[in-house]
């Protein structure tokens, strides 16, 4: 699947190099890619509820991160454990297991939406 991209220029070179994949609740996903702090700033400026997944790119290492954007009590993570899992909480109560990390908006959540 090809999705629009927007870039951002490095600021600081000691800033990782980042890729975001942002699947709003409502639209189409977009990819996000440049400097973490500029798009750290640009995501603030997003209004919508979005599921996130951030890669940081820094001396040939990846870490991955999962955020839900702008939907609050809601929580996405991975477990440690074998075979790695990953939990969809909200409020602190467990809604969903997934063996791999969704590509798309949560629809788990619709249900708490104000």
């Amino acid at each position: 699947m090809k999705f629009p991209e927007k870039f951002f220029k490095p600021v600081n070179p000691r800033h990782p190099y980042t890729i975001v994949f942002v699947y709003p609740k409502k639209g189409n996903p977009f990819v996000l890619k440049g400097d973490g702090q500029a798009i750290g700033k640009w995501l603030a400026k997003f209004t919508l509820p979005a599921f996130l997944v951030e890669t940081y790119w820094q001396n040939r290492r990846c870490r991955l991160k999962f955020q839900i954007l702008n939907f609050p009590g809601a929580v996405f993570y991975h477990t440690h454990k074998r075979p790695l899992r990953f939990v969809l909480k909200y409020e602190d109560r467990p809604i969903k297991y997934f063996k791999e990390y969704p590509q798309r908006w949560l629809h788990e959540l619709d249900k708490f939406a104000e």
